[in-house]
């Protein structure tokens, strides 16, 4: 987080060849969390569905 924060305010520049291994492994623990959840979701109910806005 506070690499990220220091590349956000520009006290820093992007890299990522350091932590570039751990990259796939990070993004596939991601996917499996999220499709993990995809049952729980009704999609025939409005009001259960997620909402990523506002309408």
């Amino acid at each position: 987080m506070k690499r990220a924060k220091s590349i956000c305010i520009g006290a820093e520049n992007e890299y990522w060849d350091d932590i570039k291994m751990l990259i796939k492994p990070c993004t596939d623990f991601m996917v499996d969390k999220i499709n993990g959840q995809i049952p729980l979701v009704n999609f025939d109910d409005p009001n259960k569905r997620i909402k990523l806005y506002e309408e």
